[in-house]
């Protein structure tokens, strides 16, 4: 019987006329499929260069990654002795799990796709996980009837290829099937948002220079009917370059005996409006990561319970989808023929406790369902007529 729905398994494979249709053209089989952009570059101009990128995908990360994941039977029960358990205990010599998904998700966030390497036994089971550098990974294609055979790492003059098996590639969707292969990649965040960011590091430059300068630039002219003679311009000048073009000076006096007027070509940064432009560019890029800007220090609308909620709905929105899709696709990877399953364990986390008890407190105002159709909707594992038998023995 296993055979025989094997073989329509097999069979379904060889007909899929889909990845005939997107492989076919042009694949070649054992070669990487190489990215359209730079995904390196999107790192450094990003995360690394981008003081509010860096911030919101921290926040993100570093959220997502302090809620513990744990391995558990099909009842939702803890499996504390399973081999899965233990190496979520110690995934590597090198890093705790927490660290491993905090990376997980930088590298997720920021270019869209994150690897992670799992050395397989050969009972199928790994001792080791190791977040990848997901910014110079490349997809190695296979045919169209498996169209990816692993995937290679490229470091100086070092190369690896890895097997599919032993690799777990996380995207954010792509939709861009114009390009060959672009869409085997996650789609950057950092590109939809490269115009925003551009601004962004294009004000904090301004800003620097008008740090280093104390002012905007402007024309010194004489008020002297004939004006300044062509020596008197490069004299004055050179002048104010050689004592008052450093920080040093800035917003110092200079004297001159010849009547001179100065007319500014621009205005001071308050004027230029360059703060409310970053606190702008900051929204945007926080509704294009699904977090509140309040989060980050955004003043505007907050209030002590608005903050609260505010978190809470970032959780629920933003960060349980997140591990959900982790969680599932770990499941998928290393129990795929078990019968548990990884999950994260929101239990302790007091944004989400709060609304459990505002729950438990309208439920009891609930009469028609019965005492134990409530305590499953909050997955109490002991039976009400247990806990009443308990009740009745200690008195």
């Amino acid at each position: 019987m296993d055979n025989f729905f094997g073989s329509l398994y097999n069979k379904a494979r060889t007909t899929n006329k889909l990845n005939k249709a997107l492989y076919s053209s042009w694949y070649m089989s054992g070669m990487p499929v190489n990215p359209t952009r730079s995904y390196t570059n999107d790192l450094v101009t990003g995360y690394t260069d981008n003081e509010v990128i860096y911030s919101i995908i921290n926040k993100i990360a570093k959220t997502a990654s302090n809620i513990p994941l744990v391995v558990v039977d099909s009842e939702g029960t803890p499996q504390d002795n399973h081999w899965a358990t233990k190496l979520l205990r110690a995934p590597n010599e090198d890093t705790t799990i927490t660290e491993l998904v905090n990376s997980y998700y930088v590298y997720l966030l920021s270019i869209g796709n994150s690897y992670i390497y799992a050395p397989k036994l050969t009972d199928g089971r790994t001792l080791e996980l190791w977040t990848m550098p997901s910014d110079i990974v490349e997809v190695v294609a296979g045919n169209w009837k498996n169209p990816i055979e692993g995937y290679k790492v490229m470091y100086g003059t070092q190369e690896e290829i890895m097997k599919k098996r032993t690799v777990l590639h996380s995207k954010l969707f792509n939709p861009n099937f114009q390009d060959s292969g672009e869409w085997m990649y996650g789609l950057s965040p950092i590109k939809v948002a490269a115009e925003i960011i551009r601004n962004i590091n294009a004000g904090n430059e301004r800003m620097a220079l008008l740090a280093e300068t104390g002012a905007p630039p402007f024309i010194i002219s004489s008020q002297l009917p004939e004006g300044l003679t062509r020596p008197q311009q490069e004299m004055l000048e050179d002048s104010y370059n050689s004592k008052y073009g450093n920080i040093s000076s800035t917003n110092k006096p200079m004297l001159t005996g010849t009547p001179v007027k100065v007319e500014m070509l621009g205005t001071n940064a308050a004027d230029m409006e360059l703060v409310k432009s970053s606190e702008y560019a900051t929204r945007v890029l926080c509704n294009v990561y699904g977090i509140p800007s309040q989060l980050l220090n955004d003043t505007s609308g907050s209030t002590y319970n608005n903050v609260i909620e505010l978190k809470k709905d970032f959780i629920t929105s933003t960060v349980m989808p997140l591990n959900k899709q982790l969680a599932e696709k770990l499941t998928t990877f290393l129990l795929k023929d078990e019968d548990v399953r990884f999950e994260f364990d929101y239990s302790n986390i007091e944004e989400l406790s709060k609304s459990i008890d505002e729950r438990m407190i309208a439920l009891d105002k609930v009469t028609f369902l019965s005492t134990q159709e409530k305590r499953d909707m909050f997955n109490y594992d002991t039976p009400l007529d247990e806990v009443q038998d308990e009740d009745d023995t200690s008195e």
